[in-house]
């Protein structure tokens, strides 16, 4: 552990503030477990401990660099609630030996009103890195794939194959993913073969192939009555080429008919996820949703 702060009770005399030992380590990244990504292996944990009637940890927050930012995300037991949490524990991070002049981002994306963005704001954080949710009806969808493939499938070129990532490595398409930085390595390989809804799905996620060398990949969890389009990458290359291979991607699903969903989710900003935005669009995708990353640029915390 890097500079471990003093330990601080908080306004509530019950919780104790302290940087988490070497055998809590474990204990405090599972409180991460329903997390849309975990922290990484390398991140440095903060505990809010309850010492009576047993000492137990309520809630933790991951902190780590990559490059000039310190990135933080909190997690908490039920019974806490997200704001007593942030209250408790990004002041102990702030107030650690060289953190006053740091650029600070929390890791996860927040709609201005969910839990804890309103407390980061009122605290000196900025919503910054704006992303736009899109959503249409998956029968809409599906409509318009089919009618593009009767117009279009013969121009695609006879070398290109899709198939589903259950049949390959996350190192075989992290070349494409990596220069975007739209997730984390771990991240991925943790994602790829997750269970269930926490992880992508292994049949409607696919990697489009040139020949045997990859041409791009989409990747997609399913969330409840919804399929959310996480990341889509392709290759650079001519416009028409490019629209022919998000037509590849949508075709694979016609292999395996999702019943079960409703609605496609797609995720787009102004920069990593342009495309994706423009995508949603051009299928009818109407936005439902736009969330930041929130960050303070080296500035004094609020009150």
């Amino acid at each position: 552990m890097n500079r471990e702060p003093a330990s601080s009770a908080t306004p509530d005399a019950g919780i104790v503030v302290r940087a988490a030992r070497d055998g809590e380590l474990i204990r405090a990244m599972q409180l991460f477990s329903a997390a849309p990504e975990p922290p990484p292996t390398n991140a440095n944990f903060i505990l809010a401990l309850k010492l009576h009637p047993i000492e137990r940890i309520v809630a933790v927050l991951a902190w780590w660099r990559e490059d000039a930012v310190v990135k933080f995300q909190i997690a908490r037991k039920p019974g806490l609630l997200a704001n007593d949490a942030a209250a408790t524990l990004v002041p102990a991070m702030e107030a650690m030996p060289g953190f006053g002049a740091e650029n600070l981002k929390y890791a996860q994306l927040l709609a201005e009103n969910q839990e804890v963005a309103p407390w980061l704001a009122r605290r000196g954080y900025q919503p910054q890195h704006t992303e736009h949710i899109f959503e249409l009806p998956l029968s809409t969808a599906f409509d318009r794939v089919g009618a593009l493939l009767a117009r279009y499938s013969t121009e695609m070129p006879g070398s290109w194959t899709t198939e589903p990532i259950r049949l390959h490595s996350p190192e075989v398409v992290w070349p494409l993913i990596a220069p975007f930085r739209l997730i984390r390595f771990e991240s991925l390989q943790s994602l790829w073969s997750a269970p269930g809804e926490r992880g992508f799905h292994p049949e409607l996620s696919n990697i489009l192939f040139d020949a045997g060398t990859p041409l791009g990949v989409l990747l997609v969890r399913t969330d409840h009555d919804h399929l959310v389009i996480d990341i889509r990458v392709v290759k650079p290359m001519a416009l028409q080429l490019r629209s022919l291979a998000n037509l590849a991607f949508f075709g694979h699903w016609r292999l395996v008919t999702p019943t079960t969903w409703r609605v496609i989710r797609f995720r787009g900003d102004e920069v990593e996820h342009r495309e994706t935005a423009n995508l949603a669009r051009r299928m009818g995708g109407r936005q439902v949703a736009v969330r930041h990353i929130y960050t303070r640029h080296g500035s004094s915390p609020g009150p």
